[in-house]
């Protein structure tokens, strides 16, 4: 059974003062836990410190299983299964006909692979508890979250540095996050 969390949070009303809190935070040992935005705030995550994704990679991984998956189905179909003798020659790789194929399976295997990819990092698959910290943090409210079990964090600090930079409310919340 998990246990429930402590968490501090400032609630913000525009882009630019959770942005110019998050450079504030970042020039003190304190580590925002996750930011909550309506919309993509260009620069929060160079202001949170989050390093670049590697989703490229993961992509890049699930192509290439497709493409290595169209290749062997059908050189096992136009070799092994079902191979045809055409004009007294053997069966061959025919690489021009492979093209549409091996297209296809790609950008399948590629935008599936993604999408599960994409459900199982964001922990947004069945059974999973959602974390709404506030009722508005999706509609008109931007919302900068910190972990109170977190050694370093130093809360006068931070909630000085949040009003300083025009946060509307500074709340403490337990809740539990997790497994339902």
């Amino acid at each position: 059974m998990r246990k429930n969390r402590k968490f501090i949070y400032g609630v913000f009303n525009h882009p630019d003062d959770i942005l110019n809190a998050a450079y504030a935070v970042r020039s003190t040992r304190n580590q925002i836990l996750d930011c909550f935005t309506p919309f993509a705030v260009h620069g929060l995550d160079r202001a949170m410190n989050v390093k670049r994704s590697r989703l490229g990679i993961v992509a890049f991984c699930m192509g290439l299983t497709g493409f290595l998956l169209a290749v062997s189905l059908q050189y096992y179909t136009n070799v092994f299964d079902w191979p045809m003798n055409i004009g007294g020659k053997p069966a061959q790789l025919a690489v021009p006909t492979f093209v549409p194929v091996c297209f296809e399976l790609t950008v399948l295997c590629t935008a599936y692979g993604m999408g599960i990819t994409f459900f199982l990092r964001a922990r947004t698959i069945f059974g999973v508890r959602e974390t709404v910290l506030e009722a508005r943090q999706s509609d008109d409210h931007f919302i900068m979250c910190f972990d109170m079990e977190n050694k370093h964090l130093n809360i006068d600090e931070v909630t000085n540095l949040m009003k300083q930079n025009g946060a509307l409310d500074v709340k403490q919340v337990e809740m539990m996050a997790g497994v339902k």
